[in-house]
């Protein structure tokens, strides 16, 4: 079965507010192309917010982050947390986008690579399909409200997105091969390592 594009999601999110569809999203001569372009922030953001919890298609552990010339670390402009192991870098941070030492209170004193745990920010059209179900149905609901300030569709569609969310834990559940307690990101409120979001 083809995946939603993020086409197909901002249209379903107009649609639940009874807009007409938008062939593209960037076509500015649409009468309804300032309401596509507030369905489509509302759905990146939504996105974003979702992904930034950990799911299993978005999230890695020891990944290796290598100083530069400068003996900076730069971390990449698609993470969303980035978990570091206290155990090994008991002194390391993160700050705007790079690795801090609080003890040398520097930016500028990484010799060699550090291990992190990151959760990265995927594009929609790299999510699973259960993800972008419940990134498409919340992010309806929230338009839904913004837009037409109608509480009694807004709580209808809560029955859609609890549905959306079931498929969405059980779909979790099935890919991903992490503990509960032990493995990441299922244990990102439980470990004592702090995390760290951009």
């Amino acid at each position: 079965m083809a995946k939603t594009t993020e086409l197909e999601a901002v249209n379903e999110i107009l649609m639940m507010a009874g807009i007409s569809e938008v062939p593209d999203i960037g076509a500015s001569t649409l009468l309804n192309v300032d309401e596509a372009n507030q369905a489509l922030n509302i759905l990146r953001r939504t996105s974003r917010e979702i992904q930034s919890a950990g799911l299993h298609c978005n999230s890695e552990v020891d990944v290796t982050l290598s100083p530069n010339g400068s003996f900076e670390i730069v971390v990449p402009a698609d993470v969303l947390q980035i978990n570091i192991s206290q155990s090994r870098h008991p002194n390391v941070t993160f700050r705007g986008d790079k690795l801090y030492n609080v003890t040398e209170h520097s930016f500028t004193v990484f010799t060699a690579d550090v291990k992190c745990d990151i959760v990265y920010q995927l594009d929609y059209e790299d999510l699973p399909e259960h993800v972008r179900r419940l990134v498409n149905i919340k992010a309806g609901r929230i338009f839904v409200l913004r837009y037409l300030r109608d509480t009694e569709l807004w709580q209808a569609l809560g029955l859609e997105e609890q549905t959306a969310g079931t498929a969405f834990f059980n779909a979790e559940s099935d890919t991903s091969s992490f503990n509960m307690l032990d493995g990441f990101p299922s244990n990102q409120f439980l470990n004592r390592s702090p995390t760290y979001t951009n």
